[in-house]
């Protein structure tokens, strides 16, 4: 198995500026009404809801009848660090859709293995990919920031080869794959919040004459609504990919609509649909070929 892969001069960047914000995250901040009071305690753990193997995050607290209050959120964002909890992951749907997840949790700070696979039209091959996942939190009046760490191993990536002057897919062997970004989720206190994140994705460019097709960036905008009454939470979102290191990528910038709905059947338990790209569009990832249209997974988280 080959290293992750990281560019020297940018990997030590990137590197510096994830301990220096793990420094910032991973120190509490008391206000002077509160550095008297006794630690939060809540009846039950905290549940991060739905996709929580991804950037976003959101949460809930199952053993109140309603959306905790300002100054709940406050004194819970002071005592986050005393909190622990563990939540596990399994996905499938179509294009060979597969997932599974493992997440610690230490208060502010997180530990996650990811192990997923998906195949991608047009390219030949199913795309796997394993990743360990390093998470730091930060909970202000505003709402959550998250910023996260991930590398692995990915296996045949989507890639493009010349053939008699034209680009056709390929697929890109073993390869090292590397994630930087960070999440915000905003007004945590209330029944719609508002989601940004954005990630850059590192890889091996190229291989024997064979050019990976990814974006370097990722970006997600979502909104949340949470149905406390049907412990249902509906999630729309848009994703935007953009510039690929591929010259033969037709479209460099990729708007992509996404729903998703979790069911909350038991506190520490949720069945999640989601559909990637529901509205059918055929992009032209390379000339001639289209990528796929929407994509369908059901995912089932356990918390403990």
């Amino acid at each position: 198995m080959r290293s992750l892969f990281l560019p020297g001069v940018r990997g030590c960047l990137i590197l510096s500026l994830f301990l220096a914000f793990s420094l910032f995250l991973s120190t509490p901040v008391f206000s002077r009404e509160n550095q008297q009071q006794e630690p939060l305690r809540l009846e039950e753990k905290v549940i991060w809801g739905e996709d929580r193997h991804g950037p976003e995050a959101a949460f809930f607290f199952p053993a109140q009848s309603s959306f905790p209050d300002t100054e709940l959120l406050e004194r819970y964002g002071l005592f986050l660090h005393t909190l622990s909890w563990s939540t596990l992951s399994f996905e499938a749907g179509t294009q060979k859709s597969f997932g599974l997840s493992f997440f610690r949790n230490w208060g502010n700070r997180s530990l996650g293995l990811k192990l997923q696979q998906e195949e991608t039209d047009p390219f030949p091959e199913v795309t796997r990919e394993f990743t360990i996942e390093f998470g730091f939190q930060k909970m202000t009046k505003l709402g959550i920031f998250h910023l996260f760490l991930a590398g692995g191993i990915a296996d045949n990536l989507p890639a493009s080869r010349d053939a008699s002057g034209k680009s056709i897919p390929a697929s890109l062997s073993e390869s090292g794959i590397g994630r930087v970004g960070f999440s915000s989720l905003f007004f945590p206190n209330r029944p719609l919040n508002p989601v940004f994140s954005l990630y850059r994705q590192f890889t091996k460019e190229k291989e024997a004459e064979r050019t990976v097709v990814l974006p370097q960036w990722v970006g997600e905008v979502a909104l949340l609504w949470h149905l406390e009454a049907l412990k249902t939470t509906l999630k729309f979102f848009v994703t935007y990919q953009f510039d690929y290191a591929n010259s033969a990528v037709q479209e460099h910038h990729l708007w992509l609509p996404g729903l998703a709905v979790s069911y909350h059947f038991r506190k520490d338990d949720a069945l999640t649909l989601k559909i990637k790209n529901f509205s059918e569009r055929k992009f032209e990832i390379l000339p001639g070929f289209s990528g796929p249209g929407s994509v369908a997974t059901l995912q089932y988280t356990h918390s403990f």
